[in-house]
């Protein structure tokens, strides 16, 4: 066993469900010290924030039809 322990299939869920309750991608940092299957978790959470932010985003034609009112 190494640094972290091995999870069964329940626990890494467990670790995955407590990483979505508690983590905040938008405020919180990833901390190298966490199990992997938290960190994990988390580095997903923020993708997908990211991904939600950018999708937020207007498009350049979008812009550029603003500019054109």
């Amino acid at each position: 066993m190494g640094m972290w322990q091995d999870l069964s299939p329940e626990k890494e869920q467990e670790f995955r469900q407590y990483s979505r309750e508690t983590f905040d991608p938008s405020t919180d940092v990833v901390n190298p010290t966490w199990h992997p299957v938290c960190r994990d978790e988390c580095n997903q959470m923020i993708t997908e924030y990211m991904n939600e932010q950018m999708n937020s985003l207007p498009s350049v034609e979008e812009i550029l039809n603003m500019k054109g009112d």
